[in-house]
């Protein structure tokens, strides 16, 4: 079967991940891979408008299948296609004219594709939601342990929190405000790109015990999984969420907003807290126990890369059928 895929884009990205891990495994099955022009561009208006044109413009050869992981969908496409979607955050972080956009192309892409797959239960609901014709041609597989390989319960430093991410559907500032009542479970905190205000804050709450890291290898980023004890996320717009299971896999203990994500994805092997402020957060982590190591272990053996390849190539190979 001989499939064309998207570029890569850049390390460092969700998308870039799943491309990093998927495309190998796609291989090894003796699938046929032509990996097409990125349309990862850089930063910067034109730099971003190039990469627009190249991902609208896409068009396979006669005979391969298109798997599409990187909006937007082609314009111009006759082949058989497979979709991934990650989630559809931008429904509610975005309007106007960026709305409109991701609304036309997500329409595009489930009026043409032949197959669907979501990465999570939550994706698939808000996907059918908003494209109910989706229903029939889509289906879920979980993503691997991100960038971790081997699972290690036992390097982490005890009372080591770790954050990651500066984007506002992070919500780190939420999550420097709960350790800055300084909460007996933390002693020190690390950070991986938190907002100059998010440093500043953890900075005067524990003085000499932080430490701020910006675009750290994947090598680095593992080392810091398995450095801390804890690690804090109380996003609530992730369609999958790869830090999740990458601290998990890494024997982190999870603190994360109860919702339906994280309740599918994390169940009782994290610690969920009600959403609210962090006098609210701080309250409820003051009496809780911390799930057990084994019911941790048991979870993050479930996340498998090869897993969700042989889904990939599964629903590639319907379409030619």
């Amino acid at each position: 079967m001989r499939v064309h895929c998207d570029g890569y884009v850049r390390t460092g990205t969700g998308i870039g991940v799943v491309q990093r891990k998927l495309y190998p495994f796609l291989e090894s099955f003796g699938v046929e891979l032509s990996i097409g022009e990125s349309r990862d561009r850089g930063d910067g208006a034109l730099r971003r408008a190039l990469g627009l044109i190249i991902g609208l413009l896409r068009r396979p050869q006669e005979g391969e299948v298109f798997l599409s992981l990187v909006p937007p969908f082609p314009l111009q496409l006759t082949s058989p296609a497979v979709t991934i979607v990650h989630d559809l955050r931008w429904m509610r972080t975005r309007d106007g004219v960026s709305r409109a956009y991701r609304a036309w192309d997500l329409r595009r892409a489930v009026r043409r594709s032949d197959r669907i797959i979501c990465i999570s239960e939550r994706t698939l609901h808000d996907l059918v939601a908003f494209a109910p014709e989706s229903r029939t041609k889509a289906t879920v597989a979980w993503e691997g342990p991100g960038i971790v390989t081997e699972q290690v319960f036992s390097e982490n430093i005890p009372g080591r929190v770790l954050l990651i991410g500066g984007g506002a559907h992070k919500r780190n500032e939420l999550a420097a405000r709960v350790l800055a009542r300084r909460p007996a479970w933390c002693k020190s905190v690390v950070g991986v790109g938190l907002s100059p205000q998010a440093r500043t804050l953890l900075d005067d709450a524990y003085p000499g015990a932080t430490e701020w890291v910006v675009r750290p290898t994947d090598e680095q980023l593992i080392d810091l999984y398995r450095s801390a004890e804890f690690f804090l996320f109380l996003g609530t717009e992730e369609g999958f969420g790869l830090p999740y299971i990458e601290a998990l896999s890494s024997g982190c203990i999870v603190i994360a907003v109860d919702q339906p994500l994280t309740r599918e994805l994390l169940g009782e092997a994290a610690v969920l807290v009600i959403d609210g402020d962090a006098r609210d957060i701080e309250s409820q982590l003051k009496h809780r126990a911390w799930p057990p190591l084994m019911e941790r272990r048991k979870l993050a053996a479930r996340f498998s890369w090869r897993a969700f390849a042989e889904h990939v190539r599964d629903e590639l190979e319907a379409t030619t059928r």
